[in-house]
C-alpha cells in the first residue's frame, strides 16, 4: 500500500527540518502515521546528495543490493579506512560452524512440518482452506515452487554435508597421526566445490537447492511470526545464510582468491566449548580487492579513503588492488613542542624490553615493564593509557604485579587510579565512565587505563586533553602466528609473490598490519591542535629504523631512541613542565562556522522546495515497505535434501523421529493454538460475530500509526495483486484534480469486501481518507454495519446456523496416548485412536484385535472415521 507524499503531508514526513539521527528518526516515525522509518529513510536515497551508511551496507553484496542506490559516478568516502582491508575480506568470507549447520537442519525439519500442514488436503486437516490461502499468499510464488518431499530431501542433503565434513576431519587427523582429535584440512578455494558436489550441489543443481532453502526459511518464519514474515521483514537465519553463500559461490566464482578449510572452530571468544565440538567449514577470502572490484564495476566515480593511520600505504594499496594516484599524508596540526616521543630499549633495572613470545612470559620482563609504568605514572599528569599487544599479555603482567611483585602493583595504584579494559562492550561503557570520573575527582592523582591494541580504547574513543597525557605501548601487536587464518593468509601471499614477483610477501603483510594497529593506538595521544602528550614505545624492536619508518608521519620526527631509562625520565619531566599550564590545558577554541540556526533554516527551505518538485506516492512507498522477496524460477534439476542433525550442539541436542515425532508435534501444536494459527485467525477479517468483534475492538484501541501499518500488512497479504494495484491507483489521485471521494469509496468497498465485513480492512482504510471527506466515509461504513447486523438478525430469527465456530481439542489416542492423528473409533466400544495405531498395534491380519482400553474385540471393518 502506498500514498502520495503531498496527500499525507506531515503524517509521513518525518524528515521535515532536515536529516535526523537514527534515534530521533525512530521517535518521530512512532509519532507520525507512516510505515517503518527504515523504509521511509530508504525512499530518500534516490534524491539524497549525501548518504551515510555503516561498512556492511557498502561492502556486503546482499545488503547493498537491497538499498537501490545509484552508484554510477558516485563519490564513495570511507572514514576510518584503516579498517577497510579487514572488513572487505570479512564481507567476502564465510564460516559454517557445526552449530549453525545443526540449526539449519532443525530449521528444515520445522519447514517440512509446516509444509505438510499447509499441503494437507484431508477433510480434517489442521488448517481450513481460507487459512491455507492466506499462508500461501504470504509465501508468494515460493508456495508452489517446492513440496514437502523437496524439503525432506534438502534435510538429507544437509545431513550428508555434516557427515562429509566429519569425514574430512577424521581423514586429516589420521594422516597427522592424531587419531581421536578433530583434524584440520586446508585446500585451495576450488576444494569447496568438491565438497558440495559430494552432496549433490553442483553448477546445474544449486539454483534449485537455493530456491528451496530460501523458501523453507521463509516458511519457518511465516509459521513463527506470520504477520512479520508476511510483510517481508525477515531475519537472516542459518538456512538463508547458507543459501546466500551457495548462490554467491556459483554466480561469482573467484576461487583463486580463497582458501577452503575444514577443522576446529577458530572463534574461541564467541563460541562455547560444546559448540566447537564439530568441524567448521571456512571459506576465507585473502584478497580484499575482490570486494571493492564489484563496486568499481558499478562505475563509481571516485574512492576517497580517510584515516589518521593508513600508513604504510604500499600494503594497503596492494591489498585493495587500487592504485590511489592521489595520496596525501599530512603533518599534524600541532607544533613540535606539543608531542614528546621516545623508544625505550631498557627498563630501570637495565633489563631489555621486548614483548616478543620469547621474552614476555619471563619474570624479568614483567617486572621491568611494570617498573617503567610505575615511574612514568609518577611523572605524567592526569590520564595515562597503557597498551598491550593482547588481553593475554595484559592479564599475565597485571597478575604478576599483583601476586608476585605486590609492591609494584601497590605503587601503581598509589600513583593513579587503575582501570583495566574489559572485553565486554557493556562493561566497557561503565569502566570508561568511571575512568573519566576519576580524572575529575579533585585528587589530582589522575588515572591509568590498561588496554589492548585493536580494542575499544584504541579505536575511535576521543581521549582529549587530560583524558590522555601519555601513551605507553608495551609491544608490537602481531596477530597470533599459529592462528589458522593468519598462517594461511601469509602462505597465500607468499605463493602470489612467487607467481608474479611484484606482490608483497606474507611477512610484509604480517608486519604492516601490526604497525597499523600501533599507529591507531598512538593516535589517542593528540586529539586537537591545542592538545599535548607523550608517547613511549617500550620495546627495543622500535629502535629498528624500518619499524620507525612505518609509524605515522606526524609522529616520526619526534621519536628518539633511549637506551638508558633516566634519559626518558628527564625528558618527560622537562616536557610536561613546559606544557602544563600553558598551551594545552585549555580546551580548543570553538571553530568559527556559520551560525547553525542559519544552516538549519536554509536546509529546511531546501527540503520544502525539493518536496514540491518531486512527489513520491504512497503507493511506491508502501510497495517498498512490503516488497516481495523475489521470484525464483522453478528449474528442472536434481533435488537432494534432509532431516535431523546428529551434531551434539545446542539447538540440536537429540535425534528426532521425523516421520513420527513431527506429526505428533504438528497435532500437538494445533491443539494448543500455535502463534501461526492464532495469527491466521486474526488476519482473516472473520465474518463471525465473535472473531469480527474481537478484531474491531483491537483495532479501535490501536494508535493511528499502528492502524496504518496493520492496514498495509493485511492489504498486501489478503488482496490479490490486481485488486491491490487498483486500490493504489485510486489512492494516488488524492489531492489531484481527478480525485472523487465517491469513486474511491466505491472501489475500496468492493476491493476490501466492505459489505461482508465493514469492521475489517475497510475500517482500517479510513486512515487514508482525507480528513475533509471523513464524514462521508464514516457514514458509508456505518450504513454497511447496520445492514450487516440486520441480515444477521434475520438469519437468527429464521433459525439459521450460528456463525460461531467452536473447535474442540483433538481426542487422545487410547493406544499411543497422544492427540489423534486421523482419529477413528471402534464401533463396538466407541474408543478413539489414530488410524495408524489401530492398524499397527491392535487389528490382527486374521481375526479380531483387542481394544487396549476396554478389551472389546475390534475388526478393521468396524473402524469408523471420527469427525470433529
Amino acid at each position: 500500500m502506498s500514498l502520495n507524499r503531498k496527500g499525507i503531508g506531515e503524517k509521513f514526513d518525518v524528515f521535515e527540518g532536515g536529516v535526523r539521527d537514527i534515534e530521533d528518526l525512530v521517535i518521530a516515525a512512532q509519532k507520525s502515521r507512516g510505515p517503518c522509518p527504515f523504509y521511509l529513510s530508504r525512499t530518500k536515497c534516490a534524491d539524497a546528495e549525501i548518504i551515510f551508511m555503516p561498512y556492511n551496507y557498502l561492502l556486503n553484496d546482499t545488503v547493498r543490493r537491497g538499498l537501490d542506490i545509484v552508484w554510477e559516478d558516485a563519490v564513495v568516502i570511507v572514514d576510518e579506512a584503516h579498517n577497510l582491508e579487514s572488513s572487505a575480506a570479512d564481507s567476502m568470507s564465510y564460516s559454517l560452524t557445526a552449530a549453525k549447520l545443526a540449526k539449519a537442519i532443525q530449521e528444515t525439519n520445522s519447514a517440512w512440518e509446516t509444509k505438510l500442514t499447509v499441503d494437507d488436503n484431508d477433510e480434517e486437516g489442521v488448517l481450513r482452506d481460507d487459512q491455507k490461502e492466506l499462508f500461501k499468499r504470504g509465501m508468494g510464488e515460493e508456495a508452489s515452487a517446492f513440496g514437502s518431499n523437496d524439503v525432506l530431501e534438502l534435510g538429507r542433503t544437509l545431513l550428508q554435508l555434516e557427515e562429509v565434513l566429519d569425514g574430512v576431519c577424521r581423514e586429516a587427523s589420521t594422516k597427522s597421526g592424531k587419531s581421536g582429535t578433530l583434524g584440520e584440512c586446508v585446500e585451495d578455494g576450488a576444494f569447496i566445490y568438491n565438497l558440495l558436489e559430494r552432496v549433490g550441489i553442483t553448477q546445474f543443481t544449486y539454483q534449485r537447492a537455493v530456491t528451496i532453502m530460501k523458501g523453507a526459511a521463509k516458511m519457518v518464519q511465516l509459521g513463527s511470526d506470520f504477520m512479520e514474515a508476511a510483510t517481508g521483514t525477515h531475519k537472516e537465519t542459518p538456512l538463508t545464510e547458507i543459501a546466500n553463500f551457495i548462490e554467491r559461490l556459483f554466480t561469482k566464482r573467484a576461487d583463486q582468491y580463497f582458501v577452503t578449510r575444514v577443522g576446529p572452530d577458530t572463534d574461541n571468544f564467541k563460541t562455547s566449548q560444546r559448540q566447537r565440538q564439530g568441524p567448521t567449514l571456512s571459506y576465507w577470502c585473502f584478497f580484499p580487492g575482490l570486494c571493492l572490484k564489484e563496486l568499481i564495476e558499478k562505475n563509481v566515480g571516485s574512492f576517497l579513503l580517510a584515516s589518521g593511520t593508513l600508513s604504510p600505504m604500499e600494503s594497503f594499496s596492494s591489498e585493495l588492488a587500487m592504485e590511489f594516484p592521489v595520496r596525501l599524508e599530512n603533518p599534524h596540526v600541532i607544533q613540535r613542542n606539543q608531542i614528546w616521543g621516545g623508544v625505550l630499549t631498557h627498563g630501570p633495572g637495565g633489563n631489555v624490553l621486548n614483548s616478543s613470545f620469547r621474552f614476555r612470559d619471563t619474570d624479568n620482563y614483567k617486572k621491568e615493564i611494570g617498573s617503567v609504568i610505575l615511574s612514568t605514572a609518577k611523572i605524567v599528569p592526569d590520564g595515562l593509557l597503557v597498551f598491550f599487544p593482547s588481553y593475554g599479555v595484559m592479564n599475565s603482567c597485571i597478575d604478576h604485579w599483583r601476586f608476585v611483585e605486590g609492591g609494584l602493583w601497590a605503587g601503581i595504584e598509589a600513583s593513579k587510579t587503575c582501570f583495566i579494559e574489559p572485553s565486554n562492550s557493556e562493561e566497557f561503557q561503565e569502566c570508561y565512565k568511571r575512568y573519566n570520573e576519576a580524572l575529575n575527582d579533585g585528587t589530582r592523582r589522575g588515572a591509568i587505563f590498561f588496554a589492548v591494541c585493536r580494542g575499544k580504547v584504541s579505536e575511535g574513543i576521543d581521549f582529549a586533553d587530560k583524558a590522555c597525557r601519555g601513551v605507553i605501548l608495551t609491544g608490537i601487536p602481531y596477530a597470533g602466528a599459529k592462528d589458522p587464518l593468519v598462517m594461511h593468509k601469509r602462505s597465500f601471499l607468499d605463493k602470489r609473490r612467487a607467481n608474479d614477483g611484484e606482490s608483497y610477501s606474507g611477512n610484509e603483510w604480517y608486519s604492516q598490519t601490526a604497525m597499523r594497529a600501533v599507529n591507531q593506538a598512538l593516535g589517542r595521544a593528540i586529539r586537537h591542535k591545542n592538545d599535548f602528550g607523550a608517547v613511549i614505545l617500550a620495546d627495543e624492536r622500535f629502535a629498528n629504523e624500518n619499524a620507525r619508518n612505518q609509524l605515522s608521519l606526524w609522529l616520526r620526527p619526534s621519536i628518539q631512541v633511549h637506551s638508558v631509562f633516566n634519559s626518558v625520565v628527564s625528558g618527560l619531566r622537562d616536557f610536561f613542565q613546559s606544557n602544563v599550564g600553558s598551551v594545552a590545558s585549555a580546551k580548543p577554541a570553538p571553530a568559527k562556522f556559520v551560525d547553525i540556526a542559519v544552516v538549519k533554516a536554509k536546509a529546511k527551505a531546501d527540503t520544502m522546495a525539493r518536496k514540491e518538485k518531486s512527489k513520491a506516492s504512497i503507493a511506491s512507498l508502501v510497495r517498498q515497505f512490503s516488497k516481495d522477496q523475489g521470484d525464483d524460477e522453478d528449474e528442472e534439476a536434481r533435488k537432494k535434501f534432509m532431516l535431523v542433525s546428529k551434531r551434539t550442539v545446542p539447538l540440536q541436542a537429540k535425534k528426532l523421529d521425523l516421520f513420527g515425532a513431527a506429526r505428533e508435534k504438528q497435532t500437538r501444536e494445533a491443539q494448543r493454538k500455535s502463534p501461526l494459527l492464532m495469527q491466521l485467525a486474526r488476519s482473516r477479517g472473520e465474518e463471525t460475530d465473535n472473531v469480527g468483534q474481537v478484531i474491531d475492538d483491537e483495532n479501535a484501541e490501536l494508535p493511528s500509526e499502528e492502524r496504518t501499518k496493520l492496514f498495509m500488512r493485511r492489504a498486501k497479504l489478503e488482496l490479490s495483486r490486481d485488486a491491490y494495484n487498483e486500490l493504489v491507483s485510486h489512492i494516488d489521485k488524492v489531492n489531484t484534480d481527478e480525485f472523487d471521494i465517491r469513486d474511491l469509496l466505491r472501489v475500496a468497498s468492493r476491493v476490501l469486501k466492505a459489505p461482508e465485513n465493514p469492521k475489517g480492512l475497510y475500517a482500517l482504510f479510513g486512515e487514508f481518507v482525507p480528513s475533509s471527506h471523513k464524514p462521508i466515509y464514516e457514514k458509508h461504513r456505518q450504513a454497511l454495519i447496520e445492514r450487516q447486523e440486520k441480515v444477521k438478525a434475520q438469519k437468527i430469527a429464521a433459525g439459521g446456523p450460528s456463525q460461531l465456530v467452536v473447535v474442540a481439542p483433538p481426542n487422545a489416542c487410547v493406544v499411543c496416548s497422544h492427540p489423534c492423528d486421523k482419529p477413528f473409533f471402534a464401533s463396538a466400544c466407541k474408543h478413539v485412536a489414530c488410524y495408524k495405531c489401530w492398524l499397527d498395534k491392535v487389528v490382527k491380519p486374521r481375526g479380531p484385535g483387542v481394544c487396549p482400553s476396554c478389551s472389546a474385540e475390534v475388526l478393521k471393518r468396524h473402524l469408523e472415521k471420527k469427525f470433529f
